[in-house]
């Protein structure tokens, strides 16, 4: 569970870097929704869920250093922090989630995430493939989804949004970022829209 103290630290973080605030805050809130919705693949608990809204609410900070790479920039600003009350195992699961949230997933050639243990790396792969999702879902940046619902079986996940406008460009980019999830779950994602 998510401590006060916790959240004043990861705004504090956040505001440090003059991060995108509100879709910092949508993204947790859709991966939240995305992990307890999920909650019968994955089979993860309330500790994984918070190094996920951890990983969730960090995973732009990167863009304050470059745009372009920003996803690694994100994973070393997540390490080199010394204002979050963190293990080192847990910093370096929520840096390696946020490294993941765009571009190539982990791979055996990326030696932070090989420096993980076997378990923690499970959880980076299972963290990431929530938080690629929730991305893209937000990828306008304007915090259209209000709520969503999963519904699982055996060969798909579909992923309803519930949304005052279809937004075709945040489900493309949802779509593209599934990736990581079918490779690991071996589901497709499907996306559908509940507008009006």
């Amino acid at each position: 569970m998510i401590t006060e103290s916790e959240v004043k630290g990861i705004f504090a973080l956040l505001e440090s870097v003059s991060a995108d605030i509100d879709h910092a805050c949508q993204v947790a809130k859709l991966s939240n929704s995305l992990f307890s919705e999920l909650s019968v693949l994955h089979k993860l608990g309330e500790d994984e869920l918070r190094l996920l809204y951890y990983s969730a609410m960090l995973h732009d900070i990167g863009i304050s250093v470059s745009e372009k790479g920003h996803h690694k920039n994100s994973y070393g600003l997540i390490i080199s922090d010394q204002t979050l009350n963190l293990t080192d195992v847990e910093r370096a699961v929520i840096a390696n989630t946020a490294r993941y949230h765009r571009k190539a997933g982990p791979k055996v050639s990326h030696n932070e995430f090989m420096d993980l243990s076997g378990e923690d790396r499970r959880v980076v792969e299972v963290l990431s493939a929530i938080l690629r999702i929730a991305d893209g879902l937000d990828r306008t940046h304007m915090s259209l989804i209000y709520r969503l619902s999963c519904r699982i079986s055996d060969k798909y996940v579909w992923i309803r949004c519930y949304s005052d406008y279809h937004s075709r460009f945040d489900e493309e980019a949802a779509l593209k970022k599934s990736d990581l999830f079918e490779n690991i779950f071996g589901h497709k994602v499907v996306i559908e829209w509940e507008t009006g």
